[in-house]
This record gives C-alpha cells, structure tokens and sequence, in this order.
C-alpha cells in the first residue's frame, strides 16, 4: 500500500511540473508579438523589388498678393548681359575695338594726300543768277600751306602753271589765255591767305568763281574750295575741268 501511495505521489508531480513547464511556453509565445513581413513591389519590366514610395506632400495654395510681388522683384531686377559662349564652352573674348592712327596731324595729312586727290562736293546755299546758271562747290584738300598756296591763285606766274595757258595781271583786271583764244576777268574780292574772287566780264553781276583756303581743325590739312557757276546741263562738265586744272595745281605745289 505504501508503494502505490508513492508512486501516484510521484506521477502527480510529474504531471504538476509538465503543466508548470507548458504554461511557461505558451507565456513566451503570448509575450513576443509576430514580426509582420514588410510588402515589396515588383516592376513589371525588371520584376525585381522595388521600395514603395512615399505619398506626395501636398503644397499650400500661394496667394495672389504674393504671386504679383514675385513677378514685379523679377521684372525690376536688371537683367545680366549674356556671355556668348564658344562651342567648347568658354566664354568669347571681348570684341577688338578698332585703333585709331597714332601721329601729329601732319603726319596724318601726308598719309592722306600719298593717295589720289579726291573732290567732295558740297551742296551750298543754292543761289542761281539772274541768267538762271546755278551755284556749286567743290573741296580739294592740297598739302600745302595757305600762304605758298595763295601765291598760285593770285599771281599771273601762279595761274600760268596750271589755269592758262598764259596770265597777265594789271592791278585788278586780268586776262587769260587758252589755245591762242583770250577771256578777260576782274578781281572783285580778296584776303590775303584766305580768299580771291573773279568775275568774267562778260558774264552776269551776280555771278562769280571763287578760291577760298580753309584749314581741317581736326586733321590740321590745307583745304581750297572752288565756287562757280555753270547751267544744270553743263555743271557736270565744269566739276571734270576744274578736277584736271587742280591735279595740275598739286603736282605744281608737290602735294
């Protein structure tokens, strides 16, 4: 009796201590929570995982005041002048100013007048005669100095080398001769160094031709200016005259 008293004793505490054991278990497996498996998004080209992006941030509608100030900061602000760039990238050099000539203005004058005499016609005051004959001007810039240049536009040895064929001046009439063929003038007006006036004597009062010396304030050059008068038809003829007569006058003077 006492052995089967002991031995249900100690099948009951075989039993009791599996039950402590069990129970223990089932607290473990309550206490730790299950690990839930994060969702993985598969592309249909590559089907490879792909995180899931997070949802777009929504932005807060602007105001219209603030929309109008922006738009008036950018069109107050200056622009910036664009850089050209070359194809490499770098930016262009700056454009190369043109130098002007260095030297006195004498020496500019000589450079200038190594090149062909050139006449520039200015239009004056139109003025026209009572014969009905108009007015023209013409410029020619002679390197030369007023006062030598003077001597060759009132002298008779002056003019004889490239007006006439011969001149004789007594007191103010003058005559000129052409091919054997004589025409009268008188000298109406002059300065000394600066200008002398003709008339024909068989032409109108108010009519006249005219050399007037002037010096170019910039370049410092001698220029002799021409006034005369001639028909519309025939003024284009004159112009071709007095151009060959003044080649005549700058190879006498060595301009």
């Amino acid at each position: 009796m006492v052995k089967k008293k002991a031995k249900k004793k100690s099948q009951k505490a075989t039993k009791k201590s599996s039950a402590k054991k069990a129970v223990k278990k089932t607290a473990k497996k309550i206490s730790k929570p299950k690990a839930v498996p994060k969702k993985k998004v598969v592309s249909r080209k590559s089907k490879k995982p792909v995180s899931a992006k997070p949802a777009a941030i929504s932005k807060k509608p602007v105001s219209k005041k603030l929309a109008t100030k922006h738009a008036e900061k950018k069109k107050a602000a200056p622009s910036k002048p664009a850089i050209q760039k070359t194809k490499r990238g770098k930016a262009a050099p700056p454009p190369v100013q043109e130098q002007k000539p260095k030297g006195s203005p004498t020496q500019l004058s000589m450079a200038l007048e190594e090149k062909e005499t050139k006449q520039i016609f200015v239009k004056p005051r139109i003025t026209r005669s009572k014969s009905g004959n108009l007015s023209f001007q013409l410029e020619y810039t002679i390197r030369s100095s007023p006062a030598i240049l003077y001597e060759f536009l009132n002298s008779s040895s002056g003019l004889a080398q490239w007006f006439a064929d011969s001149v004789d001046i007594n007191d103010h009439h003058c005559s000129f001769v052409w091919e054997g063929v004589e025409e009268s003038a008188t000298i109406i007006d002059s300065i000394p160094d600066e200008y002398i006036r003709y008339r024909w004597d068989n032409s109108d009062e108010d009519e006249y031709f005219e050399f007037r010396i002037t010096k170019n304030e910039i370049t410092g050059d001698t220029v002799l200016t021409i006034t005369d008068f001639a028909s519309e038809s025939e003024i284009k003829d004159q112009k071709m005259l007095w151009d060959s007569q003044v080649k005549l006058l700058t190879q006498q003077v060595g301009g």
